[in-house]
């Protein structure tokens, strides 16, 4: 081949060599997709949290740094990122937090390839573990009992496991169904140390105002028809009427035998020429209530008579049952005592 050809092949050499070379850029972005618009936002978002953040940290305000530190992390999520926000927990003095979120930077960095990033967030983790405060709680109760730890729920698994938080005030809550909730707070200022927190057996929670303290089986309604009726219930409760008269009559009549034991004492009935007058007191209470006791006696017995033949009366059974039948019956006994007389009196409805 003559120079000239060599020239026009090195020629077309380059200039195919310069096309491919111009094509690149523009192959490359026909091939990567748009950038999803919220995406972009997000990240737009996390970069001015981001640098809110550093700008905060700069001026020793860590309790307001860190959370636009993490919001910026939740938002677009990075290795760097997340080795400033350790840094910012730490500063802060929340060790649990600054401890945690090393060891997910050091991984994270891991995967990108910064290896010095990683080795510096290591080494912060080292550094930090033994100055951890750690919280074990250990519930006594029965199998079920809900744990929250400031809010936040406690896995089965992490009961009895000493968990590191951050130093300060934690709560911890324990609650069941139909049991009444118990709750403690428990104050970490000490590094390297463990607490136990132990939930008791919570304690029944009473029931609720109107209902009975266990289910009982209902009861069936008997209608008041056949043998049982309105007129029986009515008989039952005047001879129970009656009885109870009978009992009020014996103890008046007791009474009245004291008081008479009292009178003869002071040269009363029968006893002496002349009583004093607590004897004339005595023998008039006496009289008063030996008469009381007759009439009760006389009331009672007439309400057991009646009880007991209204109870027995043939009633015919085999009727069809009253309007009345279906109507609850309520009947309460009155008693009307006074000096001289007495009575008991039953009000009913039905």
């Amino acid at each position: 081949m003559t120079g000239r050809a060599h020239l026009r092949a090195f020629s077309l050499a380059a200039a195919v060599a310069l096309a491919a070379t111009a094509l690149a850029p523009a192959a490359a972005l026909a091939a990567d997709p748009p950038k999803d618009p919220a995406n972009a936002a997000n990240a737009a978002a996390a970069q001015a949290l981001f640098d809110e953040g550093v700008r905060l940290m700069e001026a020793r305000r860590f309790g307001e740094a860190c959370p636009k530190l993490a919001a910026s992390e939740t938002l677009d999520p990075g290795a760097g990122t997340l080795l400033d926000l350790g840094t910012c927990y730490e500063k802060n003095g929340q060790t649990a937090s600054a401890w945690a979120t090393y060891e997910e930077a050091e991984g994270a960095a891991r995967r990108a390839g910064h290896d010095d990033w990683a080795d510096r967030a290591h080494a912060h983790v080292v550094e930090l573990e033994p100055r951890l405060a750690r919280v074990s709680i250990v519930v006594r109760g029965a199998p079920g009992t809900k744990v929250t730890r400031d809010g936040v729920d406690v896995e089965a698994s992490s009961l009895g496991v000493p968990i590191p938080l951050d130093p300060g005030a934690h709560e911890i809550r324990a609650s069941a169904p139909g049991k009444i909730d118990w709750s403690t707070r428990v104050q970490l200022a000490t590094e390297g140390t463990t607490q136990t927190v132990e939930v008791p057996p919570l304690k029944d929670a009473p029931a609720p105002v109107g209902q009975p303290l266990f289910n009982e089986p209902a009861l069936p309604v008997v209608p008041m028809h056949g043998f049982w009726t309105a007129e029986h219930a009515v008989a039952i409760t005047v001879a129970a009427a009656g009885l109870v008269a009978l009992g009020v009559g014996s103890g008046l009549a007791v009474a009245a035998k004291s008081k008479y034991d009292d009178a003869v004492a002071h040269d009363c009935p029968g006893h002496g020429t002349q009583c004093t007058p607590a004897g004339v007191q005595e023998g008039s209470s006496a009289r008063g209530l030996a008469a009381d006791a007759t009439g009760v006696f006389v009331v009672g017995g007439v309400a057991v008579a009646a009880g007991a033949l209204l109870l027995f009366a043939p009633w015919d059974r085999h009727a069809p049952p009253p309007a009345s039948a279906s109507r609850s019956v309520s009947l309460r006994v009155v008693p009307d005592l006074a000096p001289g007389r007495g009575s008991l009196g039953v009000v009913g409805a039905w």
